[in-house]
Order: structure tokens, then sequence, then C-alpha cells
């Protein structure tokens, strides 16, 4: 089963076939100041559950604001109900001066009308300018494609933990004519917290391993399995100090600390078994 988002660009679905391969749809509700021709027929046809995304045109504080206001509007028409809202964040007057500003206010306005999740879909290029804020976001959606071929390449997975990829602009679906969005979920969170707008993630009882496993870590690495390795010791109390993805004296201590404690080689590199440990 598979994870699509669409819009005007997938023509008029044909929802008895395309149905039959989906479990989660995310419908492009509108873009700027116009609507979605699409969207009403879909979200009113679909039969599936389904969430909604807005392409902000938004560069200032006003703009957003005006925006978001006009996004939950629209997916709120006809008393349709949306499990949860997400940004599409990747126009040009989305600056490093400005993204974080639209994201804030965009993100402000929706809670304030009600709105239990609020996600935002963001290209790597971007993401440094959101990087104090992203934890605000209920969900963060990365877009990365690598060669693009249409089914998942995990060689491409995005270079910053998220909880949704879209791993590709070209995948198929039966029913729909043309290519389509297809993305997966890559973090802690699973298909039923996208499913139950009340459900929360309050402590996960096993992280997911995004990039810690890739290579063997030891003192002076840097990168974001070094982050990873930082959050899972400081979760079970093998104090690494701030999750910096810089591997550094306090990070070896703690690993030589866990290391010690699980019958390991206190060595403070944090090799195959080490990392065998750790997941399993």
């Amino acid at each position: 089963m598979k994870i699509a988002d669409i819009g005007i660009y997938q023509g008029k679905v044909d929802w008895e076939k395309a149905r039959q391969e989906l479990e989660l749809v995310i419908f492009r509700t509108s873009c700027g100041d116009k609507k979605d021709s699409k969207y009403i027929y879909n979200a009113t046809n679909c039969k599936l559950p389904f969430g909604v995304y807005h392409y902000f045109k938004a560069g200032t504080k006003e703009e957003a604001e005006k925006e978001a206001n006009f996004f939950y509007a629209t997916a709120t028409q006809q008393k349709l109900e949306p499990l949860f809202f997400c940004l599409d964040i990747e126009y040009k007057t989305q600056t490093s001066k400005t993204t974080k500003i639209v994201c804030e206010t965009a993100l402000k306005t929706l809670k304030s009308l009600g709105v239990k999740k609020v996600g935002l879909y963001i290209g790597q290029s971007r993401y440094p300018y959101i990087k104090d804020i992203k934890d605000d976001f209920d969900f963060i959606w990365i877009p990365r494609y690598g060669k693009n071929t249409g089914i998942v390449n995990e060689a491409y997975k995005p270079k910053f933990i998220c909880d949704m990829w879209q791993y590709t602009s070209k995948g198929r679906i039966n029913g729909i004519k043309g290519n389509v969005d297809l993305n997966k979920l890559c973090g802690d969170k699973t298909l039923e917290w996208y499913l139950n707008p009340e459900l929360k993630v309050e402590k996960p009882l096993k992280r997911s391993f995004f990039y810690l496993g890739r290579r063997t870590l030891r003192e002076n690495n840097q990168g974001q399995d070094v982050k990873e390795l930082q959050l899972v010791l400081n979760e079970i109390g093998y104090n690494c100090g701030k999750a910096d993805g810089k591997f550094g004296a306090k990070t070896k201590m703690a690993l030589k600390a866990y290391q010690k404690d699980n019958d390991l080689t206190a060595d403070g590199i944090c090799g195959k078994q080490t990392i065998q440990k750790l997941i399993g």
C-alpha cells in the first residue's frame, strides 16, 4: 500500500481503482490565494483517510497569516475534516531571511483555528532556515528523489531526520493518468498516528534509526548518525549533553559507560556490536 500526495496535476482520479493501492492520501487544497479545483472532488470521492497541504507563496508575516486562514477555510469547506494540515514551503519568496517567520506565523495561525496536527514540507536546501523551530511542528516531510525512478531507493534518504520522505515524483497509481508523488514513513510516528488527530507521541518506546549503523563512529566524527547516537544514549540514561551531532569527549564517556554496563568492549567506539545492542 502507498501514500500519495495528489492535486490538480493528476487530473480526474478514478477513485474506484486508485483507493485499492492507497492507505493514506495528502491532497493539495490551494496555492497562494487560489483553490485547487480538484480538491473537493478528490476529498469527497476518495473514501480514504486524508490530510491536506497548501503551497505557500507568502514571504512576510502578514501574507503567511492570510494564506494560513485561506488554507484552513478551503480545506474545511463543505464540512470536510482533514486529519492533518501541512505547509508546503518551496516558493522563491521563502529565503534564508523570511522562511522562519512565514513558518512560525502559519503554524501559530492554524493552531489557533483548532488544527490538531500541523506538518511542514520543506526541501533540504531550506531545512537549515527552520532548524530552530522544526520541533514546533508535529511532523517534518522532506522530498529527495535521487535518480527518481518511481521506486524507493534507500541510498537517497533525506540528509536530515524527518517523519515522512517523498521519494519520487514519478510514481504510478492505477486510476491516475501520469506521474504521482509517492511517500513513505521514516520516523517514530506510525500510520496510526497520522490517522488519529488525537494521538500523540509523548516518548517513543523504540526509536527509529534513520542514519545510525551506516558507519563506525568514533571521537571527532560529525553527522546525523552521531546525533541519533547521542539522542538514544540520553534517552536511556547515559548523558551526552546536547545532541549536536558532534562526537566529543562527553559522548565518548557516555558511550564507554553504556558499553561497560552491557558487557561490550568499553573503547568509546560505536562499532557493529555496539550498534546492534543499541538498536536491538
